[in-house]
């Protein structure tokens, strides 16, 4: 899910997460480069992502207790290499 002009949401599931959890990462919309891993203070199961209407936001739902939550990103990710990568173009 784009969630800017430079940023995607993406959904992540591995087997290292239990009953069928997902991960969320933001990679760069221009190179899909790793940007960062979304840390939320509980997990979420599959599909609990939904996109709104202004950039840099979006809600996750917690199934098992029917709630909604709308998230935000708090500072400007640049597509820039983290430490460790190398730089394409």
């Amino acid at each position: 899910m784009f969630l800017t002009d430079d940023l995607i949401l993406a959904v992540v599931s591995t087997v290292d997460l239990p009953d069928d959890a997902e991960d969320h990462l933001l990679l760069s919309a221009h190179s899909l480069r790793y940007r960062s891993q979304v840390r939320y203070p509980h997990p979420h199961r599959s599909g609990a992502i939904h996109p709104t209407h202004q950039p840099g936001r979006w809600l996750t739902r917690h199934h098992e207790e029917d709630q909604l939550r709308l998230w935000q990103l708090d500072a400007r990710l640049d597509d820039e290499p983290l430490p460790g990568q190398i730089a394409l173009l």
